[in-house]
């Protein structure tokens, strides 16, 4: 799995952004939309709500509990130890699965991400290998 962030122009403001490698049949990543859903408030603003996130992930892989949700206003996850399942909260039929050590990783690099000094077309990659 490929996900890359960057830093787009949108509207005279750069804005984060996130493209996934694995997509739905109509095109759409789940998983960005997530991270990308940021309740209508400034992206910086949003760094508190992705490190709740990670502080969930971290308590169901460490036992601590058998699951968790997190979520923002259109997007959200369901934590367990078998996976994050990230799913719209409008049609069911937008979702997907990936294991939950891989979720984690990836919000620990998006808020490292939306920490960086934003430079316009500036893109992070990460890969990540999903079995």
């Amino acid at each position: 799995m490929k996900v890359t962030f960057s830093w787009e122009d949108v509207a005279g403001t750069l804005s984060p952004c996130c493209k996934s490698g694995v997509t739905n049949h109509d095109g759409i990543s789940p998983l960005c939309c997530l991270l990308t859903d940021n309740g209508g408030i400034r992206y910086a603003e949003t760094v508190g709500w992705i490190e709740e996130g990670v502080v969930r992930a971290d308590s169901v892989l460490n036992g601590e509990t058998a699951s968790s949700t997190w979520g923002r206003e259109d997007w959200g996850a369901l934590l367990t130890s078998d996976g994050a399942k990230i799913h719209s909260f409008y049609d069911e039929n937008y979702f997907e699965i990936i294991p939950i050590e891989v979720f984690r990783h990836i919000l620990t690099s998006w808020r490292d991400f939306l920490l960086s000094i934003p430079m316009p077309g500036e893109q992070g990659e990460i890969y990540l290998e999903i079995q």
